[in-house]
């Protein structure tokens, strides 16, 4: 509890092994832990663990308490292409969150995220789920805020980006260079 692991090589989850039952090479924080991304990327990480038992009820609850930094000397940034926040707590504080085709998700009541560095491409935070970004430089694409989350906004810049909000979004700082809203409880024509 409370380590951090330095990233030495690229991290590549085999799917067909977590298909098969064999969970070995998925990623999951189920602890307090400090991830160096070291320049290199890991392709699916999740944060928190809640086992549903048969009748859908829990089973067993993991709290995952991450912190995201990326300790790279030069030009190289570290990557988690698919972060999926389950319960606890997660702190990104540098790095790449997300591409065009994958993103932050913010699971139903799975706890708070700040956002304090680095860069998100796409967010989805859930019913419960609450997220706060402070700084970080260059957050773009689609941030989807669910019914019951919340998206709070004090700092950091943002390129394009398109805000699908049927939450709340609390907007009182950072630096926008093109934002849209489609705001789910209107009609749309």
């Amino acid at each position: 509890d409370g380590d951090t692991v330095k990233l030495l090589a690229d991290h590549t989850t085999k799917w067909s092994d977590v298909e098969a039952g064999e969970y070995a090479t998925l990623a999951v924080v189920k602890k307090a832990l400090t991830l160096d991304l070291n320049g290199m990327t890991v392709d699916y990480l999740t944060v928190g663990d809640v086992v549903p038992d048969e009748e859908g009820g829990i089973l067993e609850s993991y709290d995952g308490n991450l912190t995201v930094v990326d300790n790279i000397q030069g030009d190289s940034c570290g990557k988690i292409k698919n972060l999926e926040f389950v319960k606890g707590s997660l702190a990104i504080q540098g790095g790449r969150i997300g591409d065009d085709k994958s993103s932050l998700t913010c699971d139903g009541n799975s706890g708070t995220v700040t956002i304090s560095g680095g860069t998100v491409c796409n967010a989805t935070v859930g019913d419960g789920a609450t997220v706060t970004v402070k700084n970080g430089f260059n957050h773009r694409g689609r941030w989807s805020v669910d019914s019951g989350g919340t998206l709070s906004i004090t700092g950091g810049t943002f390129k394009d980006v398109q805000f699908v909000n049927s939450g709340t979004i609390a907007i009182s700082g950072g630096t926008f260079e093109k934002i849209s809203n489609n705001d789910t409880n209107t009609p749309q024509p």
